[in-house]
């Protein structure tokens, strides 16, 4: 799964967060993550399934904040779209994770279940 590292300055933590952004007027889910991905990474993708929706309250840099939070599964078009660690985007250092593995937290609370139960 391609994450960005972010960083609470407040709560002196780090964390794991999948690409997206927001969805604009008119779109659905899946065309706001096909535009973003496009603006963020130049690349396509095509939408494989929605795995879910979760309503997200956390607080972050000491403000609290709420989504909804649409769960896309995705795979890049092109053989050659972005496969190293380190590519950056819109100020995050991207990485691949295993998300079985991972060493830091994976924000949208939820979300690491989400994934579970949606590959059994």
């Amino acid at each position: 799964m391609l994450v960005g590292e972010g960083r609470d300055r407040v709560k002196g933590s780090s964390f794991y967060r999948p690409l997206g952004g927001q969805i604009e007027a008119g779109e659905t889910p899946e065309q706001a993550l096909v535009r973003e991905m496009r603006e963020e990474l130049g690349e396509e993708i095509r939408i494989v399934r929605a795995l879910g929706v979760l309503d997200n309250r956390f607080v972050f840099e000491g403000r609290p904040g709420w989504e909804q939070v649409h769960v896309l599964e995705a795979e890049f078009v092109s053989a050659d779209a972005p496969r190293v660690d380190n590519v950056e985007a819109e100020g995050w250092n991207l990485k691949w994770v295993d998300p079985d593995a991972l060493d830091l937290p994976l924000y949208p609370d939820g979300l690491a279940d989400l994934l579970r139960l949606t590959s059994a």
